[in-house]
């Protein structure tokens, strides 16, 4: 919490900084460009455009950091705020002339780089398979996790669970699975879904377990229905 509250009062001190036509020396490459390369950009143009970068990432940092919407506004907005950056290499030109093959390449590359990497991120799934044997975990990215009814020890249905730090395994904006530790279990295997409401945490003779899903009514049949097996 404070490293993200002390980020954002970083970008809103640069924002200020640029806004008042300071801060040259702030700006990766165009510090030391040579004075033949820096006659080339209107430095009012070049700050005011660092300026509202440092503000808008102060700014997705606030979302990512302090509310709900990290996926679905933060990051994007984040990855926006980059390719703004990108721009500023034609935009705060001071005299502007046709775009070079250079920057046009490299905006396709980032475009190209921002579609691979929204593919990972936006995409996923958690399944959650149970018959009469036992139990199956599964989730993108992350491996398969099996186990009979007898070696479940207990389960639990809870809505009151922090899943803690990922250690290994994947946290996008579907899916948080892979080795996880917490205060309360130590470390133990996710398979939920981003944000879940609800969690299943079984203790096997093979560690802990914990499945994250929305739909409480299924979940609650599932623990009904493992409580019965195990105890027979």
């Amino acid at each position: 919490m404070w490293l993200g509250v002390g980020l954002i009062g970083l970008f809103l001190v640069l924002a200020l900084v640029f806004f008042m036509g300071h801060g040259g020396c702030l700006i990766a490459g165009y510090n030391t460009a040579s004075p033949e390369e820096k006659a080339r950009y209107d430095f009012r143009k070049l700050s005011r455009h660092m300026g509202i970068f440092s503000l808008g990432m102060a700014c997705a940092l606030g979302i990512c950091f302090l509310t709900e919407a990290t996926w679905t506004i933060g990051v994007p907005l984040i990855l926006a705020l980059v390719g703004f950056v990108l721009l500023g290499n034609y935009w705060c030109l001071a005299k502007r002339t046709k775009p070079g093959a250079g920057f046009v390449v490299g905006m396709v590359m980032y475009l190209v780089f921002v579609g691979v990497l929204s593919v990972f991120l936006y995409s996923g799934e958690v399944t959650f398979y149970m018959d009469e044997d036992g139990i199956i975990l599964d989730a993108s990215f992350t491996k398969q996790a099996a186990f009979y009814m007898e070696d479940i020890e207990s389960v639990a249905l809870t809505d009151d669970f922090h899943v803690g730090f990922k250690t290994a395994g994947i946290n996008n904006a579907k899916v948080e699975a892979g080795r996880y530790h917490n205060q309360t279990l130590g470390d133990y295997w996710l398979y939920a879904r981003t944000q879940a409401k609800h969690y299943l945490i079984f203790e096997t003779t093979r560690g802990t377990y914990v499945y994250g899903d929305n739909d409480v009514v299924s979940m609650q049949k599932y623990v009904t229905e493992i409580q019965e097996a195990i105890a027979s």
